[in-house]
């Protein structure tokens, strides 16, 4: 006899787009899990497949580990449309057909790592501090994995790595007292005890919900609960939205019965009227199913006008903000829409960005893919209030980027950063995209980038040199005996597995001017400031005060209103005309009756105000 079944249900049809990912990834995880700490052998998985026309067992791509626990108990086909399943007969069946001591149920988009099975045994073997579990009900709270990463499907080892980098981050569903108002991410028993109990309750059978609220309270009765988080145990779920075929039966709510009494159904607590066969997985699978990185053939990158705009409207907005890394290359630009494209349909997991001060791609790739793993390679030799990593993390952080990945930053001359990395990083890490911008570092280390890149990668180097771009083709030729593709466009050197097309780029004579004003306005944060300067006279006249990021919105709007600047730093250039704008001082401001000083700095605004009254008694301050 095993020690624990863990027991699932579904059904082979389009509930959600990805429920055979799901519970085969789930599937998996359990197994490797087991495999990690030894106990393979003690535990099985217990699958009820409520009549799929096409039957579970012959469509889940499962680990050969997993083929060795997982039992499937699939019941003849037939339309369910009218009623669904019957999720509490059906788990009540495989509760009842588990050959363990105890048993266990969770969603069928559960991962559970090895630490939490480690934890479980633990508790079983009566090596924690919770004595007589076999008359104890357990629950497990859990937390949440974004759609956003679910989406894309990860492998094994991805899973791995992003619970080693990422948990700490997630959030935890609400625990209340008992899990009285749901959220539990597992629930375990004893099969004595949840055979005396009666199992779920059959009259709740259809829709979703309230089943376990209502076997917690029956449970109470008589039993205590622990919370298995405080032994040590973590359970992960995949977020999702329903959608599909099922999704009318899930949205609905059985009534909320109260139990009053320790037991419900009757003796044929267990029991479905239907015909049932047994299986063992019938789908071969060869490998351990970690990982996914086998070379395959992608089409021809075209880099559109549209990518080209996104990155332009991105790029503006970071204007707002300190970041000291807003290149105004051409080749920056278009290599942030080249990435956009190249993984369009690709989980962007890890990415490298060498001397990532010279540009802000890697910054854009992040607002993207927002799960990304990020290693940042510079070097900063003076660090302030609004320069440093500090800055970088916190703009990473904001509302405009909202980057939620692991970040490391090594602060070192870039050969160096890389060999800081390399020495204490995993052997399974890998890159799918390492973006450099500087030639020595490019060519220092170019065959590391080879070695740390994953067979789908790419590495993209960005200079609008062509003549440095042709220096570091002819080191790849000349250093290299691996088979890749390596395409050159547009201040870009892109390379990437053989099979791979080539770059292309649409419209690109008219892909690099800034946004129009009516695009800019669809940002709320302008929009305001927009309406604003426009609703200004022919008449008014103004002295702008800065030329920074808002100055790039103002004389546009203000062309031939504007009759002066002053900026501190312009003067000290020695700069005298600005955009065919005279260049001033403050106490020059006398010179210019009946106008207005528009003020367009973000900070130290009151150090302004206060040097300014002492000219003007007209000062308005522009802002979004």
């Amino acid at each position: 006899m095993k020690k624990l079944s863990i027991c699932l249900f579904g059904r082979n049809d389009n509930y959600t787009p990805d429920f055979l990912y799901r519970i085969t990834t789930t599937i998996n995880f359990i197994a490797h899990s087991l495999s990690k700490i030894g106990c393979l052998n003690a535990c099985e998985v217990v699958v009820a497949d409520w009549k799929s026309e096409c039957p579970l067992h012959q469509v889940m791509d499962l680990s050969e580990n997993a083929q060795l626990i997982t039992r499937f108990f699939h019941f003849e086909p037939t339309d369910i449309s009218k009623n669904g399943i019957p999720a509490c007969s059906l788990i009540n069946f495989a509760f009842d057909k588990s050959n363990s001591e105890y048993v266990a149920f969770c969603g069928a988009d559960t991962i559970i790592p090895s630490s939490t099975f480690r934890a479980i045994f633990d508790v079983l073997d009566e090596k924690s501090l919770i004595s007589e579990p076999s008359n104890k009900y357990f629950n497990c709270g859990r937390y949440k994995i974004p759609s956003s990463f679910v989406n894309t499907q990860p492998d094994i080892s991805s899973w791995e790595r992003y619970l080693r980098m990422r948990s700490w981050q997630l959030e935890k569903s609400p625990a209340y007292g008992g899990f009285l108002y749901g959220g539990a991410g597992l629930l375990m028993f004893h099969k004595n005890l949840i055979s005396e109990i009666g199992g779920l309750d059959k009259k709740l059978d259809y829709g979703w919900g309230w089943n376990d609220i209502e076997l917690t309270l029956r449970f109470m009765f008589k039993n205590e609960w622990y919370d298995l988080h405080s032994c040590g145990a973590l359970v992960y779920d995949m977020e999702h939205e329903p959608t599909g075929g099922r999704v009318d039966a899930i949205k609905v709510k059985p009534d909320h019965k109260i139990p009053k009494a320790y037991t419900s159904n009757d003796a044929q607590w267990a029991t479905i009227d239907n015909n049932y066969q047994v299986y063992k997985s019938s789908k071969k699978c060869s490998n351990e199913v970690l990982s996914s990185d086998e070379t395959r053939k992608r089409s021809i990158a075209v880099v559109s006008n549209s990518e080209i705009q996104a990155v332009e409207r991105f790029k503006f907005e970071l204007s707002s903000t300190n970041y000291k890394g807003i290149s105004t290359s051409n080749a920056e630009t278009k290599a942030s829409a080249l990435i956009a494209t190249l993984f369009k349909d690709d989980r962007l997991s890890c990415l490298i960005d060498v001397d990532s001060l010279s540009g802000f791609s890697g910054l854009f790739a992040s607002s993207l893919y927002k799960d990304t793993e990020l290693y940042v390679l510079e070097e900063w030799n003076i660090v302030d209030d609004i320069t440093g990593p500090h800055n970088l993390s916190a703009i990473l952080y904001s509302s405009l980027i909202k980057h939620r990945g692991y970040l490391r930053v090594i602060n070192s001359k870039t050969s160096q950063a890389w060999k800081d990395v390399k020495v204490s990083v995993d052997t399974q890490w890998s890159a799918n995209l390492i973006i450099c911008r500087k030639t020595d570092s490019f060519i220092n280390l170019f065959n590391d980038f080879l070695n740390t890149l994953n067979p789908n990668g790419y590495i993209l180097y960005i200079n609008e040199t062509e003549a440095e771009i042709d220096k570091c083709i002819e080191h790849v030729r000349k250093n290299s005996t691996l088979d890749y593709k390596v395409n050159k466009a547009n201040g870009l050197l892109l390379i990437s597995n053989p099979c791979d097309g080539i770059i292309e780029f649409t419209d690109s004579k008219n892909t690099l001017s800034l946004p129009t004003l009516p695009e800019q306005s669809n940002y709320s944060m302008v929009v305001n400031l927009i309406n604003r300067l426009e609703s200004y006279s022919s008449e008014d006249k103004f002295i702008l005060y800065g030329v920074g990021t808002i100055s790039k919105l103002v004389l546009p709007i203000l062309k031939g209103k504007i009759v002066a600047c002053i900026d501190k730093k312009l003067s000290f250039e020695g700069v005298k005309v600005f955009e065919g704008i005279k260049v001033i001082t403050a106490e020059e401001i006398k010179d210019y009756p009946n106008t207005s000083v528009l003020i367009t700095p973000i900070n130290h605004i009151e150090e302004i105000l206060s040097e300014l009254s002492d000219h003007s008694d007209n000062l308005v301050r522009l802002h979004f």
